[in-house]
Protein backbone atom coordinates (compact mmCIF):
# COMPACT_ATOMS: atom_id res chain seq x y z
CA UNK A 1 0.00 0.00 0.00
CA UNK A 2 1.48 3.49 -1.18
CA UNK A 3 2.10 5.95 1.28
CA UNK A 4 -0.27 8.99 1.35
CA UNK A 5 1.05 12.63 1.33
CA UNK A 6 -0.48 14.76 4.44
CA UNK A 7 -2.24 17.70 3.71
CA UNK A 8 -0.33 20.75 5.12
CA UNK A 9 -1.57 23.59 6.03
CA UNK A 10 -0.13 26.75 4.26
CA UNK A 11 1.46 24.83 1.24
CA UNK A 12 0.65 24.69 -2.36
CA UNK A 13 -0.91 20.95 -3.54
CA UNK A 14 -2.33 19.81 -6.80
CA UNK A 15 -4.78 17.57 -5.89
CA UNK A 16 -5.99 14.96 -8.93
CA UNK A 17 -8.66 11.73 -8.72
CA UNK A 18 -10.56 10.01 -11.07
CA UNK A 19 -13.80 7.52 -11.69
CA UNK A 20 -13.62 4.45 -9.91
CA UNK A 21 -12.21 1.87 -12.53
CA UNK A 22 -12.12 5.21 -15.22
CA UNK A 23 -15.89 5.92 -14.70
CA UNK A 24 -16.85 8.91 -16.64
CA UNK A 25 -17.90 11.76 -13.65
CA UNK A 26 -19.33 14.23 -15.95
CA UNK A 27 -21.59 13.07 -18.64
CA UNK A 28 -22.76 16.27 -19.71
CA UNK A 29 -22.75 20.20 -19.36
CA UNK A 30 -24.69 19.80 -15.87
CA UNK A 31 -22.24 17.96 -14.24
CA UNK A 32 -19.03 19.52 -15.45
CA UNK A 33 -21.21 22.93 -13.85
CA UNK A 34 -22.22 21.33 -10.30
CA UNK A 35 -19.02 20.03 -10.10
CA UNK A 36 -17.71 23.57 -10.08
CA UNK A 37 -20.69 25.35 -8.16
CA UNK A 38 -19.65 21.95 -5.43
CA UNK A 39 -16.11 22.84 -5.20
CA UNK A 40 -16.44 26.76 -4.73
CA UNK A 41 -19.52 25.92 -1.76
CA UNK A 42 -17.13 23.19 -0.29
CA UNK A 43 -13.80 23.55 -0.69
CA UNK A 44 -12.96 27.49 -0.92
CA UNK A 45 -13.39 27.78 2.39
CA UNK A 46 -10.57 25.65 3.52
CA UNK A 47 -8.57 26.52 -0.20
CA UNK A 48 -7.18 29.27 -2.30
CA UNK A 49 -7.83 27.20 -5.77
CA UNK A 50 -5.82 28.58 -8.33
CA UNK A 51 -6.61 26.41 -11.68
CA UNK A 52 -8.58 23.48 -12.63
CA UNK A 53 -9.66 21.27 -14.95
CA UNK A 54 -12.28 18.79 -15.62
CA UNK A 55 -12.32 15.97 -17.81
CA UNK A 56 -14.78 12.85 -18.46
CA UNK A 57 -13.40 10.66 -15.80
CA UNK A 58 -10.94 13.08 -13.93
CA UNK A 59 -10.63 16.47 -12.83
CA UNK A 60 -7.20 18.35 -11.48
CA UNK A 61 -6.90 21.14 -9.45
CA UNK A 62 -4.05 23.61 -7.93
CA UNK A 63 -5.12 24.58 -4.10
CA UNK A 64 -3.44 26.61 -1.42
CA UNK A 65 -4.17 25.19 1.78
CA UNK A 66 -5.55 28.22 4.06
CA UNK A 67 -4.30 28.05 7.96
CA UNK A 68 -6.37 27.89 10.55
CA UNK A 69 -9.85 28.16 8.46
CA UNK A 70 -12.92 28.45 10.15
CA UNK A 71 -16.33 29.30 9.46
CA UNK A 72 -19.05 30.35 12.40
CA UNK A 73 -21.24 28.25 13.83
CA UNK A 74 -25.17 28.98 13.68
CA UNK A 75 -25.38 31.55 16.88
CA UNK A 76 -22.34 33.11 15.92
CA UNK A 77 -20.52 32.71 18.73
CA UNK A 78 -17.54 30.71 17.67
CA UNK A 79 -15.77 29.64 14.69
CA UNK A 80 -15.90 25.93 13.77
CA UNK A 81 -12.31 25.02 12.73
CA UNK A 82 -12.07 22.77 9.40
CA UNK A 83 -10.07 20.21 7.67
CA UNK A 84 -9.09 20.39 4.23
CA UNK A 85 -9.47 16.66 3.88
CA UNK A 86 -12.42 16.47 5.83
CA UNK A 87 -14.23 19.38 3.44
CA UNK A 88 -13.31 17.63 0.12
CA UNK A 89 -14.93 14.12 0.95
CA UNK A 90 -18.16 16.55 1.96
CA UNK A 91 -17.25 17.70 -1.43
CA UNK A 92 -16.94 14.55 -3.31
CA UNK A 93 -19.85 12.98 -1.06
CA UNK A 94 -21.97 15.78 -2.49
CA UNK A 95 -21.04 15.52 -5.78
CA UNK A 96 -21.62 11.93 -5.88
CA UNK A 97 -24.92 11.94 -4.01
CA UNK A 98 -26.47 13.59 -6.91
CA UNK A 99 -24.55 12.72 -9.55
CA UNK A 100 -26.09 9.01 -8.68
CA UNK A 101 -29.90 10.50 -8.40
CA UNK A 102 -29.01 12.58 -12.25
CA UNK A 103 -27.92 9.39 -13.68
CA UNK A 104 -29.34 6.77 -12.08
CA UNK A 105 -26.40 4.89 -10.85
CA UNK A 106 -25.55 3.71 -7.32
CA UNK A 107 -22.09 3.01 -5.58
CA UNK A 108 -19.06 4.81 -5.63
CA UNK A 109 -18.12 7.45 -8.09
CA UNK A 110 -14.58 8.87 -7.29
CA UNK A 111 -11.38 6.75 -6.27
CA UNK A 112 -9.94 6.89 -2.79
CA UNK A 113 -7.92 8.05 -1.02
CA UNK A 114 -7.67 10.93 -3.61
CA UNK A 115 -4.31 11.98 -4.98
CA UNK A 116 -1.89 14.59 -4.09
CA UNK A 117 1.15 16.24 -4.76
CA UNK A 118 3.20 18.92 -2.35
CA UNK A 119 4.44 21.51 -4.61
CA UNK A 120 7.61 22.32 -3.30
CA UNK A 121 9.02 25.25 -5.52
CA UNK A 122 8.00 28.40 -7.47
CA UNK A 123 8.99 26.90 -10.99
CA UNK A 124 7.08 23.66 -10.52
CA UNK A 125 3.80 25.98 -9.34
CA UNK A 126 4.16 27.59 -12.86
CA UNK A 127 4.41 24.34 -14.40
CA UNK A 128 1.65 22.73 -12.69
CA UNK A 129 -0.48 25.31 -13.43
CA UNK A 130 -0.14 25.38 -17.31
CA UNK A 131 0.25 21.06 -17.41
CA UNK A 132 -3.60 21.51 -15.46
CA UNK A 133 -4.71 24.01 -18.40
CA UNK A 134 -3.04 21.90 -20.57
CA UNK A 135 -4.66 18.46 -19.65
CA UNK A 136 -7.71 18.72 -21.92
CA UNK A 137 -5.17 19.08 -25.21
CA UNK A 138 -2.74 15.86 -23.61
CA UNK A 139 -5.50 13.51 -24.03
CA UNK A 140 -6.96 14.72 -27.06
CA UNK A 141 -10.23 16.62 -25.89
CA UNK A 142 -9.04 19.45 -28.20
CA UNK A 143 -6.16 20.79 -29.90
CA UNK A 144 -5.85 23.56 -28.27
CA UNK A 145 -6.18 23.78 -24.30
CA UNK A 146 -7.64 27.62 -24.45
CA UNK A 147 -10.47 25.88 -26.57
CA UNK A 148 -11.87 23.51 -23.67
CA UNK A 149 -14.44 25.35 -21.74
CA UNK A 150 -14.15 23.16 -18.08
CA UNK A 151 -10.89 24.30 -16.79
CA UNK A 152 -9.86 27.85 -15.22
CA UNK A 153 -7.90 28.67 -18.29
CA UNK A 154 -10.77 30.75 -20.11
CA UNK A 155 -12.05 32.16 -16.76
CA UNK A 156 -8.87 34.04 -15.78
CA UNK A 157 -8.56 35.62 -19.04
CA UNK A 158 -11.98 36.83 -19.41
CA UNK A 159 -12.34 37.41 -15.33
CA UNK A 160 -15.64 35.66 -15.53
CA UNK A 161 -15.65 33.39 -12.53
CA UNK A 162 -15.87 33.78 -8.64
CA UNK A 163 -13.79 30.57 -8.30
CA UNK A 164 -10.77 31.96 -9.50
CA UNK A 165 -8.50 35.08 -8.48
CA UNK A 166 -6.86 36.22 -11.77
CA UNK A 167 -5.25 38.83 -10.10
CA UNK A 168 -3.16 36.41 -8.07
CA UNK A 169 -1.69 34.51 -11.18
CA UNK A 170 -1.17 37.88 -13.20
CA UNK A 171 1.20 38.46 -10.08
CA UNK A 172 2.43 35.67 -10.13
CA UNK A 173 3.59 35.91 -13.61
CA UNK A 174 4.51 39.25 -13.73
CA UNK A 175 1.12 40.39 -15.41
CA UNK A 176 -1.87 39.48 -18.00
CA UNK A 177 0.40 39.01 -20.87
CA UNK A 178 2.83 36.95 -19.49
CA UNK A 179 0.79 34.47 -18.09
CA UNK A 180 -0.57 34.17 -21.65
CA UNK A 181 3.19 33.87 -22.73
CA UNK A 182 4.05 31.46 -20.36
CA UNK A 183 1.13 29.20 -21.51
CA UNK A 184 1.50 29.79 -25.38
CA UNK A 185 5.55 29.20 -25.06
CA UNK A 186 4.75 25.91 -23.43
CA UNK A 187 1.58 24.99 -25.64
CA UNK A 188 4.49 25.21 -28.43
CA UNK A 189 6.73 23.44 -26.19
CA UNK A 190 4.60 20.35 -25.50
CA UNK A 191 3.95 20.25 -29.17
CA UNK A 192 7.37 19.82 -30.51
CA UNK A 193 8.80 17.64 -27.14
CA UNK A 194 6.08 15.59 -26.32
CA UNK A 195 6.01 17.83 -23.00
CA UNK A 196 4.35 16.21 -19.96
CA UNK A 197 4.60 16.83 -16.39
CA UNK A 198 4.51 13.83 -14.97
CA UNK A 199 1.73 14.01 -12.05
Amino acid sequence: MRNIQPILEGRYFHIYNRGVNGESIFRDNKDYFFFIEKLEEYVKKVATIHAYCLLRNHFHILVYIKENATEPKRDGKAGITLDFSKQLGYFFNKYAQAFNRRHERKGSLFTSPFRRKLIESDLYISSVIFYIHANAQHHGFVTDFREWPYSSYPQIIDGGSTLINPSWLFDWFGDKKMFIRFHESNKVLMEESQWVLEA
